[in-house]
């Protein structure tokens, strides 16, 4: 199986087992302390020790359920670079030098499973991209679902910070109207970017908006990426006539994988 699909698989389990159980463990904890304070008439600050708790609890059930997702998603890719990237992506982990990472609880059979596993597969060369299973054109742009997700999560939280509002807990509220607002903000800006700029690459060249260049027009391209990762990768193309620094830290390929299909569409439009 293509190594792309084998670390999709892996993600898209990492999204089920570990990101869906966090959302859930935290709407429902907020939610039950929020009855409680509603129906006992607690103070303000109960709804507060909630959030907390709810935090709290999906912390716990990260740490714990991480380790065992990295050991199942270890044993079936053999590209951890790749694996790493796209699960910081999909909010699985976080990057490497992130402090949470070191609140993993891990057993000493998975610890030393994953340091088994590293060093086995860290030997495997990467295996390239099967020109087969290359589609005829690949679109770089900002993921369906990452979009839906970070568009609902922060209407649902205004929408909790609104009642709770209303309700006369204003402090709380007003916090969790603040930050899913931010978020909210970060996320439609994110949705404008992908409407403006759709990148497709195919054998014949590339597409850049309205705009289109064959191989033959094109001087020098390459992805890259930045200081943080994945998060600010850049794709870099220098034309005949024009000079392109493209972010795309928010799309759905890394860079690596970008700079391969380049290398393969471009050797097919010169057979």
């Amino acid at each position: 199986m293509n190594e792309q699909k084998l670390v999709n698989k892996a993600i898209t389990r990492g999204q089920l087992v570990i990101n869906l159980p966090v959302i859930i463990i935290l709407i429902t904890t907020i939610g039950v302390f929020l009855s409680f304070q509603r129906k006992l008439g607690y103070s303000e600050y109960f709804t507060l020790l909630g959030l907390l708790s709810g935090f709290i609890l999906s912390w716990l059930y990260w740490s714990l359920s991480v380790a065992r997702w990295k050991v199942w998603a270890y044993s079936n890719v053999n590209d951890l670079e790749l694996l790493k990237n796209e699960a910081v992506k999909a909010n699985i982990i976080w990057p490497e030098s992130n402090f949470f990472n070191r609140t993993i609880i891990y057993s000493r059979s998975q610890r030393n499973q994953l340091i088994e596993l590293e060093n086995k597969n860290y030997r495997i060369p990467f295996l390239k991209i099967d020109k087969t299973d290359l589609p005829k054109t690949t679109v770089l742009k900002y993921p369906i679902v990452n979009t839906v997700f970070n568009l609902v999560l922060p209407v649902f939280m205004v929408s909790v910070g609104v009642y709770l509002i209303l309700s006369g807990r204003n402090i709380i509220g007003g916090i969790i109207v603040l930050f899913s607002l931010l978020r909210l903000v970060k996320a439609l800006k994110n949705l404008v970017n992908k409407n403006e700029i759709i990148i497709t690459l195919h054998e014949k060249g590339i597409t850049i908006g309205k705009d289109r260049f064959g191989w033959n027009e094109i001087i020098e391209i390459e992805a890259t990426f930045g200081v943080a990762g994945r998060e600010d990768q850049v794709l870099k193309i220098k034309t005949l006539n024009n000079v392109f620094n493209l972010s795309i830290g928010d799309y759905n390929l890394p860079a690596d994988e970008i700079n391969e299909r380049i290398y393969i569409y471009r050797n097919m439009g010169r057979i």
